[in-house]
């Protein structure tokens, strides 16, 4: 039986999670804009404000994120990390120029 599709609501989840804790600011500079672009069964993309959010949340916080969408929804999540513009944030997001994928693993 396949898994259900992941929702939106599950990254909202996880970012209430993130706002106890990291301090405020931290979580207003690198967490606040996030928004979930895209779902599928295994796979979530979220949209961040520019290039360097996209770069900076892989290298230091993706690990994390893929933890805490893991526990919540009770499997594996690959997450992509796409640059997507305000006015697009929450609707169909524009082509991406900068995209930042959770590299496998050994």
């Amino acid at each position: 039986m396949p898994s259900p599709t992941l929702t939106p609501n599950l990254w909202e989840t996880v970012k209430c999670d993130f706002k106890s804790l990291f301090p405020e600011d931290v979580f207003q500079m690198w967490f606040e804009p996030v928004v979930c672009l895209e779902t599928s069964e295994d796979a979530m993309v979220l949209g961040v404000p520019n290039d360097f959010a996209a770069i900076w949340i892989h290298d230091n916080y993706l690990d994390l994120i893929m933890q805490r969408l893991r526990l919540s929804a009770g499997r594996m999540v690959t997450v992509t990390l796409r640059k997507s513009e305000p006015a697009h944030r929450g609707a169909a997001a524009p082509p991406a120029t900068t995209s930042a994928a959770r590299r496998p693993g050994p």
